[in-house]
């Protein structure tokens, strides 16, 4: 479970908690249970693998997917990496359903590399019909040419497809729009970590990661038509049509770096980092807000 610690709560929209910036303002099946709302257990992880199948080295695996806390983010919480099954934390830290197959050849020049497709269903609009709204899905290739314990390089490719303006239709009114799909995102990018063991009392963990976003919307817009309501008593007003506009393809980038060094006769483990965020698209909506 993950709540607010002494807190209960009824309300199964609200939560125990009603205000989060960013990718937590809707609460919804891709972040759901990252948030602290109330003590009901919700699945974050749960999926099953076919290993080795036929005799060759490649495998199946389905459920919900092991798409959270991915290198190199797991270096920061102190867990070790989710391997082969995980995903960079730089381009996805976000729940979802779905499967993927995997071929691992053993070859002497890349020790420990294997190769996937992937594929997960961000959102399903449910029955209905009347929404107009499409179902988001996910494909992914993931490739790791180099893997041992003192270093690990891995590339990654995805899209969304059909992404949502709002995750659910309900929440729509709160912006005086109707809900709808505004196109599709592809994702590109690298990783790349390592160690040095025994350096002085210790051993040095580095990481490297980068990614690059590339937007490529569809002729659907979406514009807010009211500047007060829920929102507005939040102390934001929307310039209508505020989020509306020409469609422009956006590109946007991540860069992530880093240290850990662990004490190896008391465990300690000290460690900095240095995040350069997707600033993009805040800044494509700060002139909406006043």
């Amino acid at each position: 479970m993950y709540k607010v610690w002494g807190h209960e709560t009824s309300d199964p929209v609200a939560g125990s908690s009603t205000a989060f910036f960013a990718d937590k303002f809707f609460i919804f099946d891709g972040n759901v249970s990252h948030v602290p709302e109330d003590n009901t257990l919700r699945v974050d992880q749960a999926y099953a693998t076919w290993s080795n199948i036929a005799g060759l080295p490649a495998w199946f695996s389905v459920g919900r997917r092991p798409s959270t806390g991915g290198i190199p983010t797991n270096l920061r919480q102190g867990v070790e990496r989710a391997g082969s099954s995980g995903v960079p934390g730089l381009l996805i830290d976000y729940a979802f359903d779905g499967a993927t197959l995997g071929v691992a050849p053993d070859v002497d020049a890349l020790p420990g590399a294997y190769a996937k497709l992937c594929y997960g269903k961000g959102f399903d609009s449910g029955f209905r019909p009347n929404n107009g709204i499409e179902d988001v899905d996910f494909w992914g290739f993931n490739v790791v040419p180099y893997d041992t314990d003192n270093l690990h390089v891995e590339l990654q490719w995805d899209r969304a497809i059909d992404i949502f303006a709002f995750p659910e239709d309900r929440y729509s009114s709160m912006f005086g729009a109707s809900n709808t799909n505004l196109g599709d995102i592809d994702q590109y990018g690298i990783t790349v970590t390592g160690k040095i063991e025994k350096l002085g009392i210790g051993d040095l963990n580095l990481f490297a990661s980068a990614a690059m976003s590339k937007t490529h919307p569809n002729d659907n817009l979406f514009a807010v038509g009211t500047p007060f309501g829920p929102m507005g008593v939040a102390g934001l007003m929307y310039d209508a049509p505020a989020l509306g506009g020409e469609k422009e393809s956006r590109t946007g980038s991540a860069f992530y770096v880093g240290a850990r060094y662990d004490i190896t006769s008391t465990g300690t483990k000290l460690g900095v980092e240095y995040k350069q965020p997707w600033l993009k698209v805040l800044a494509d909506l700060r002139p909406c807000i006043r």
